[in-house]
């Protein structure tokens, strides 16, 4: 087993809204020292350089990983994911990645291929799995304080202007090769990651995409799927970004004991008059500070990639169920789990030409 006595030298790439905030959590660790930042926009890497106090580098993602770094986040569009994970493993640099993990099913078996094959640590941005909140439902559940489950559902309802999309760098959101998708690989994509957390792996699923309320983009921004769990348990999945009113968050586990619903933020629940209440019901505690940074970081510090949390393979689940709502809404029909994923996405919209296209 390897500790680390000095601090871990880290690197971050993408200086957006993510990107901002991991500034914020790797300044609050003793342990990390901020080495290096990279954005291809010189005016985002010189103000993170600024708040970070480390060297800031533009279009050479490469001169930024030959930095002697133990570490880097990325933080990034979707579409770069991949191969920005690759190259660091190839330099034995462990990676921290923002949700999504990566596009398609064949990028993230890449990634994880590079991770093994170089023995670094890899860790997908999930980190609503160290919430208190979902931590309790999933004990309870493993538990059996629920009894048996018979249904799951997810019910996300937000709203997108078309200024969000307008103000990403390139307009790489709302496009098949950049962002990968819509909602679900986006907004949805943290409860995606919950709803197949909790319910189990999946027999298979039919669901229909369409795009409702943002006819300027190509991917979807409607999305309602029917899911069979192998355990038996039946599955109604929502995700939506045309709510500009009666916005909300509900996620339901059913029990033939006793049911839990996570709605906007609070947890809910009821139960039979033959089922007893247990710890699983009571306060909530506070989460300690940035618990999936302090994860990677641990995993690190003692060599031990059985310490992460979200791996690689756990990153890959939800890439898996998004891949299959389009599978089975260019098919038509209903997709069995393993996902056979070749890659292709459904025609929804008009095609637009990105701006990264011509980089």
């Amino acid at each position: 087993m390897v500790f680390y006595i000095s601090k871990l030298r880290f690197g971050l790439v993408g200086y957006g809204t993510r990107g901002k905030y991991w500034i914020f959590a790797l300044r609050s660790k003793r342990d990390v020292d901020m080495v290096a930042v990279c954005d291809i926009r010189e005016k985002a890497a010189k103000k993170a350089a600024t708040l970070s106090g480390a060297d800031f580098y533009t279009d050479n993602y490469e001169e930024f990983i030959k930095q002697d770094l133990d570490a880097i986040v990325i933080a990034t569009p979707h579409f770069l994911h991949a191969p920005q994970t690759i190259l660091a493993a190839e330099n034995e640099i462990n990676v921290l990645c923002e949700k999504p993990m990566a596009i398609t099913l064949k990028e993230c078996d890449d990634m994880i291929r590079a991770a093994n094959q170089n023995d670094i640590k890899l860790s997908i941005g999930f980190q609503h799995r160290f919430d208190e909140q979902y931590i309790k439902m999933k004990q309870a559940i493993d538990a059996g304080a629920l009894g048996d489950i018979f249904q799951i559902n997810l019910s996300f309802r937000k709203w997108r202007s078309e200024m969000y999309y307008e103000q990403s760098t390139h307009h790489w959101r709302g496009r098949w090769t950049t962002e990968g998708g819509g909602v679900l690989i986006n907004q949805a994509v943290h409860f995606i990651d919950l709803f197949q957390w909790l319910g189990g792996d999946i027999e298979n699923i039919f669901a229909s995409a369409k795009i409702s309320r943002h006819e300027f983009q190509e991917v979807e921004d409607n999305v309602n799927a029917i899911v069979n769990f192998k355990n038996g348990a039946h599955g109604q999945f929502h995700s939506a970004i045309t709510y500009d009113y009666d916005k909300g968050i509900e996620l339901g586990i059913y029990g033939t004991k006793a049911s839990l619903v996570w709605r906007n933020h609070k947890l809910h629940n009821s139960m039979t008059r033959k089922a007893k209440r247990n710890s699983f019901w009571g306060d909530l505690k506070k989460n300690l500070k940035h618990p999936h940074l302090e994860n990677f970081i641990q995993s690190i510090k003692e060599d031990d990639k059985s310490i992460i949390s979200v791996n690689g393979e756990e990153g890959r689940k939800s890439i898996e169920f998004i891949r299959g709502i389009y599978m089975s809404e260019i098919s038509g029909r209903k997709v069995r789990f393993p996902v056979n994923d070749n890659g292709t996405f459904p025609t929804l919209g008009r095609y637009y030409k990105t701006e990264w296209e011509n980089l």
